[in-house]
């Protein structure tokens, strides 16, 4: 009887079906220049208005399936970690680490795909702070990422990101020296004279 209630058991249950594989579901390709992925419209469409826009019947990626990523915005490489995370179920803002921070920040501010770009807002929000996180805050537009930088470089700059700020943007230094010298001004006021 037991090997019988066995046996019904097994039956009811079925195998389920194989999922979906990236290339059964890929409609468009990703243009990298030298390099190409393939990818789904779908995703990319779900993910973010600037694909959605790109991918509307009129435009020429979608009559040609062929989108140009530039390389200025994205690597490959970069593109596939932000790509894997639009995955039914593979969000988890844990995948943002200090590796991949700067790529997802640039792919997710460009394709204006928020939910990526505030997980990247977080994790820099616990980094340390550079000269060169300093610049791309101001690049991205992250305005308080962008004001602890500043405070922080006036408070503790050293000589070596004084440098990098005169070469990546000398308006940046010249902020970072006015807030250094406003800081100093008011540690003069609060220390008595001798």
């Amino acid at each position: 009887m037991a090997e019988a209630c066995a046996a019904q058991v097994d039956s009811d249950q079925e195998t389920p079906a194989a999922v979906a594989t990236g290339e059964q579901v890929s409609d468009v390709a990703l243009d990298f220049g030298e390099e190409s992925m393939p990818a789904s419209s779908v995703l990319l469409r779900l993910a973010s208005p600037v694909f959605n826009r790109m991918l509307e019947s009129d435009m020429k990626e979608a009559q040609q399936k062929v989108i140009k990523v530039d390389v200025a915005v994205a690597t490959k490489q970069d593109f596939q970690v932000f790509y894997a995370l639009l995955g039914p179920g593979a969000w988890s803002t844990d995948k943002v680490t200090e590796d991949s921070v700067d790529g997802l920040l640039s792919i997710s501010d460009y394709y204006q795909v928020d939910f990526i770009k505030e997980a990247c807002l977080k994790k820099l929000a616990n980094l340390p702070v550079t000269a060169q996180r300093f610049v791309q805050a101001n690049k991205h537009g992250l305005k308080r990422q962008r004001d602890r930088c500043l405070h922080e470089l006036a408070r503790r700059g050293g000589e070596e990101e004084l440098v990098m700020l005169h070469t990546a943007n000398s308006d940046l230094l010249l902020e970072v020296a006015l807030k250094k010298q406003k800081l100093f001004k008011n540690f003069e006021r609060n220390v008595p004279a001798f």
